[in-house]
């Protein structure tokens, strides 16, 4: 993991019994990329060590999950958490020799599909996050609308945590990414221009906040910077959190009475650029309670918020 800040074992382990060409996410085209992926990491992380503070018997929801690790950093003894991707990923990942934990579960499933809905909803006896990381990027317009219908119809009151950019510089940000050395057939489709527009999707989904990945302006390169503007920036990567609908007397359909309001502490964070390795390295710039903040550029506006063998299941 080189200088990185963060110390996961069972990542490095996956990445060491991976044989991929690493190397083309080092040197100056991936930079942003780079950078990103550590904001986006760290912000995450944030989010789930709070909601897990706060609903420490709750469940997790990761669609599209790839290797995510993130279960192991922070598995409390009790949170239930469920990897979702497609079968041939699951299938990769369980040749890995991943540590199992009976409240690890992994579905097969695409998250297109319904059917998975019902079988996630089995393991929701209390609170439930949902997170979506590098994923709806590569989804069409008109499938973020399904999605978010059934994901509201299914799952209210819950919250959510996903990735986005802005469809207006989506091409720009791929010039400055990994993207075109990966050689997949996964193209960049579609996303929220402003993060408050995501009700349009469904009326059932609001906005509550939004986490820009990139937020340290002048610290990026300058051939960046020539590039996009502080608030091509922001719109280009954000963590985006919703929640779908409303709870009833701060009860849930599935009788959780725990108001998922406090979120503990939403941090806004920045990224340095060391001068001699290139690495990206993060450390938090403020850190408010009971706020989300959202950055535009090196400001932030913080408002309040409102009041065994693995289990794997196969749709």
């Amino acid at each position: 993991m080189g200088s990185s800040s963060y110390k996961d074992d069972v990542a490095e382990r996956f990445h060491d019994a991976i044989d991929y060409e690493w190397e083309k996410f080092q040197g100056s085209s991936s930079l942003l990329q780079r950078l990103g992926i550590v904001s986006r990491t760290a912000i995450l992380d944030d989010q789930v060590k709070a909601f897990i503070a706060s609903n420490p018997e709750g469940l997790i929801v990761n669609l599209g999950a790839g290797l995510d690790t993130r279960f192991h950093r922070f598995d409390n003894g009790k949170i239930e958490w469920i990897e979702l991707d497609l079968p041939d990923v699951i299938a990769f990942r369980q040749k890995l020799r991943e540590p199992t934990n009976p409240r690890h579960i992994f579905l097969a499933a695409s998250v297109l599909d319904d059917h998975w809905l019902s079988r996630v909803k089995r393991h929701a006896d209390a609170r439930v996050l949902l997170i979506a990381e590098g994923l709806f990027p590569y989804f069409t317009e008109e499938q973020h609308r399904e999605v978010f219908t059934r994901l509201a119809d299914n799952f209210p009151g819950q919250e959510m945590l996903f990735q986005t950019s802005a469809p207006s510089i989506m091409g720009g940000f791929v010039q400055h990414s990994a993207l075109p050395k990966l050689r997949t057939n996964a193209d960049l489709q579609w996303g929220l221009e402003e993060s408050t527009q995501v009700s349009s999707l469904n009326p059932k989904v609001q906005f509550i906040c939004e986490f820009p990945l990139l937020t340290d302006y002048e610290k990026l390169p300058l051939q960046v910077r020539q590039r996009i503007s502080p608030e091509q920036l922001r719109k280009a990567a954000k963590i985006v959190r919703v929640r779908f609908g409303q709870l009833s007397n701060e009860r849930s359909a599935n009788g959780a009475t725990t108001p998922f309001e406090d979120y503990g502490d939403s941090a806004l964070y920045l990224y340095d650029v060391g001068p001699a390795d290139g690495e990206a390295h993060c450390h938090r710039k403020a850190t408010t309670r009971n706020n989300c903040c959202i950055a535009t550029g090196q400001a932030s506006m913080c408002h309040p918020r409102e009041s065994g063998d693995p289990a794997v299941e196969h749709d």
